[in-house]
């Protein structure tokens, strides 16, 4: 048990733990995933794919078309990121060599990483191609997203907007 500042006791918890919010059917986005899960030694993130209920959530609240899904989203800290924020916050929370890597990229303009990252949405399917159905997590994966854990994230996001993450440089985790 801890204690407040006014020597109270209470009860420890976890804070929500990020969780990546992604398209299930992209071979793309399932490689980015393993990806991230190999490198992520602390398994700090959670993942969902957004054909789960959950997910249809996230979709659904961030009001992005769940048939037309052109990014990720970083649920985290209070923010839904997509595109470049999230990933270089995803990266700077991977460690050496990964995290030097998200630092030097948060300095590009978020218009023009985004572009990239949009050249690359539109062409994913054609370029790495589509599975039909989604492989990954398994629903007894330990690094798998509760629901409780997706609807407390975005019951804590402080701006609405799905992109609201782009604007500014990603902060440091």
């Amino acid at each position: 048990m801890m204690q407040d500042a006014h020597g109270n006791r209470m009860a420890a918890f976890d804070p929500l733990p990020p969780i990546i919010v992604f398209d299930g059917h992209c071979r793309l986005c399932l490689a980015s995933l393993r990806f991230i899960e190999r490198h992520d030694h602390a398994h700090r993130f959670r993942y969902l794919p957004f054909q789960a209920a959950a997910g249809r959530l996230v979709s659904e609240r961030l009001a992005m078309d769940p048939e037309a899904l052109d990014s990720f989203v970083l649920l985290d800290e209070g923010r839904a990121m997509t595109k470049t924020a999230a990933w270089c916050r995803i990266l700077m929370a991977l460690g050496p060599p990964w995290s030097w890597l998200g630092r030097v990229a948060r300095w590009v303009p978020a218009a023009l990483g985004d572009r990239v990252y949009d050249l690359v949405g539109r062409n994913r399917v054609r370029w790495f191609g589509r599975l039909d159905a989604c492989p990954w997590p398994l629903p007894d994966d330990p690094l798998a997203a509760e629901a409780v854990q997706v609807t407390a994230a975005l019951d804590a996001i402080r701006t609405p907007a799905p992109d609201s993450g782009n604007r500014a440089r990603a902060p440091d985790p």
